[in-house]
């Protein structure tokens, strides 16, 4: 999971490799360092080199269960670095979908209930 210091990698990730623009210090600060409710969730896979490949960011969102308020996390922006795609005929397999099945577990076993992209 990444940490503070990992901001430069994962904005350089973020910079090369989608058209959403770049990760601000605002955003930063808003989002990772003081958010609402909890910190955001950053799942991070390195190369072989040590360089940032992929990334996965889980947003907390307060959501309701059987009338009881539960922080979830949401997921939001997979980032593959070109290198780092590949074509899969099973999309289960697909590296993006390791990630997501990983950062959800971690979720849950701190603690925090999970959301699905289309709830």
């Amino acid at each position: 999971m990444a940490t503070p210091a990992d901001l430069p990698a994962v904005r350089a990730l973020w910079d090369a490799n989608t058209s959403w623009g770049t990760i601000t210090d605002s955003m930063w600060q808003r989002y990772a360092v003081d958010p609402p409710f909890c910190g955001v969730t950053i799942s991070l896979a390195e190369d072989d080199a040590g360089t940032v490949v992929r990334s996965f960011v889980f947003l907390p969102q307060l959501v309701s269960v059987n009338g009881r308020k539960v922080i979830a996390c949401r997921p939001y922006a997979p980032v593959l670095s070109e290198a780092a795609q590949s074509r899969h005929l099973n999309p289960m397999t697909h590296r993006i979908i390791a990630m997501y099945l990983h950062t959800a577990a971690a979720a849950v076993s701190a603690g925090r209930w999970y959301v699905s992209a289309n709830d």
